[in-house]
């Protein structure tokens, strides 16, 4: 009986996960929560973490993109976690440049909740299909994210058993550009059923415990 119970709530979890999605959820919502902009000193470093919702959310915000066509690159991606970065710094008299794409390979890198360290993978450590995806998206994935897309990489990560790749596992990782530190904490908070402050009915984040403007604790709709 209690290994039963055990798989049956293992069963509800994922399932539950699973219509975690909110359909109302729109991509401009989604990049929020996955990207990371940070301006440090002279220069600029910017994350973008591409889990596979991503590709969900479009398929539910945009009618020209099919659901057959997210399922596609899923399966495609499933095994990898994609991370586009740039790293932009300052050459003087107003002047800026970027840190070029093999460069900026060698100082970047995944780490889990755990400590464990992953790096971008070579071309010959990745399927051929999603080789093909990679060249067909790169440039829209980079123009979705605005000038810095335009100097900006995209780089493949083995999923680290943390699931980087999803956004809805409970857990963290932290991608690290030249020193810099980013971090996840997932769920994220867009995926999240929304919170309403009990005094005005605000709704608020769902990763929020109490309603910053009152200091009531938030309950959910």
């Amino acid at each position: 009986m209690k290994y039963l119970l055990t798989i049956l709530f293992v069963i509800c979890t994922q399932l539950a996960f699973a219509q975690t999605i909110p359909m109302e959820l729109t991509t401009s919502e989604l990049m929020k929560d996955i990207e990371q902009v940070r301006d440090e000193g002279k220069g600029t470093k910017m994350v973008f973490w591409f889990p596979q919702e991503y590709w969900d959310v479009c398929a539910n915000s945009d009618p020209n993109f099919q659901k057959s066509v997210a399922e596609l690159i899923k399966a495609t991606f499933e095994d990898y976690t994609l991370i586009i970065a740039a790293d932009m710094y300052e050459t003087g008299e107003g002047n800026h440049d970027y840190q070029p794409e093999e460069e900026m390979k060698k100082n970047i890198k995944i780490v889990d909740a755990i400590g464990n360290e992953y790096l971008p993978l070579e071309d010959k450590d990745i399927s051929s299909t999603a080789l093909l995806f990679k060249e067909k998206l790169s440039p829209a994935l980079a123009n979705a994210i605005g000038e810095m897309g335009k100097h900006a990489y995209l780089y493949f990560f083995k999923t680290a058993p943390a699931n980087t790749n999803s956004t809805l596992k409970n857990g963290s990782f932290r991608v690290i550009l030249n020193k810099s530190s980013f971090k996840w904490v997932l769920p994220l908070a867009c995926m999240l059923p929304p919170k309403y402050c009990p005094v005005d009915e605000l709704k608020m984040h769902g990763d929020w415990l109490y309603c910053p403007y009152h200091g009531v604790k938030l309950g959910k709709e």
